[in-house]
């Protein structure tokens, strides 16, 4: 008797988590569609992949590809990640509020530009190009493979689409100094 009920326990605890799940792979979904239409050209697409949905498309011409990891609720703290596809011949990982001589002379302009977006953790630009790394990080996370300029910050509001174009505005100014 007493196995009954703790398999019916157990039971109902994995049908209420399923659902959660569900609802909130839609909430989810229905956000990145938002930020995709106020944001992309038309022909984005939101793709799944281990940690979650992807929104890849283009916005002025630039391959983009932007995610949120971690809680997406109004006032909760979540990371957000945006990946623009350009052409650089510099590399760059720097945390803006790190010391500035402590870099080439030529990307202090950069980190100055960085400076003033909100919550920056980390600024990446890559010139490399296809490398083995690059396409495991392309099946696990989604992100672009060959050049690009990406930033890690934290938000508190990850499907605002005004924030995301400004960070998408700061990137290309990143792009435009290490080309």
């Amino acid at each position: 008797m007493s196995e009954t009920i703790l398999f019916w326990m157990i039971f109902g605890c994995m049908v209420v988590f399923v659902a959660l799940m569900c609802w909130l792979h839609i909430i989810r979904k229905r956000s990145y569609r938002s930020v995709g239409a106020a944001l992309c050209e038309p022909g984005f697409r939101i793709r799944w992949y281990a940690h979650g949905p992807v929104l890849q498309g283009k916005v002025k011409g630039h391959e983009i590809r932007y995610l949120v990891i971690g809680p997406v609720w109004k006032g909760w703290t979540c990371e957000t990640y945006l990946e623009v596809r350009a052409n650089v011949r510099k590399k760059l990982a720097a945390r803006p509020f790190e010391n500035p001589k402590r870099y080439d002379e030529n990307l202090r302009g950069v980190l100055e530009i960085c400076s003033k977006v909100p919550r920056v953790q980390v600024v990446t630009v890559d010139p490399s190009h296809g490398m083995a790394w690059e396409w495991l990080c392309h099946i696990l996370i989604g992100t672009v493979i060959g050049p690009s300029v990406s930033v890690w910050r934290y938000s508190r509001l990850p499907f605002d689409a005004d924030s995301v174009r400004q960070d998408f505005k700061q990137l290309l100014e990143v792009v435009r100094q290490c080309a």
